[in-house]
């Protein structure tokens, strides 16, 4: 057994034994190589218009991998905190729901005779 009672890995054990790869790094250098083969591409998907969805999908994975995906920034005129002043409302909507639920379950006792 590799674990101990606690469910941990007894000293000298290892989950991950071969570690990581080696040639993970070389991955993102490797797709770099293919950056500008993968915008020309892109650019003449962008202006051929044929329905070439493999290989656009394929130009764009190899960019994603070598730079990332960009970064996604919502811009708004509201101040910086609203969204938390929108969060206590839609909190406190659910917890007003939630009370007038409880209590229209609630049944008045039948009279007595």
């Amino acid at each position: 057994m590799m674990r101990n009672e606690l469910g941990r890995f007894k000293s000298g054990y290892s989950g991950n034994a071969g570690g990581r790869p080696r040639d993970e790094h070389k991955l993102a250098e490797l797709a770099r190589s293919f950056t500008i083969e993968a915008i020309e591409t892109l650019v003449e998907l962008m202006r051929s218009g044929k329905d070439e969805r493999v290989k656009g999908t394929a130009a764009q994975a190899l960019l994603d991998r070598g730079w990332g995906k960009p970064r996604v920034e919502v811009v708004t005129n509201e101040q910086p905190d609203s969204y938390i002043t929108a969060l206590q409302a839609v909190s406190a909507r659910l917890d007003a729901s939630k009370q007038s639920e409880r209590t229209s379950t609630v049944q008045a006792p039948a009279p007595r005779n």
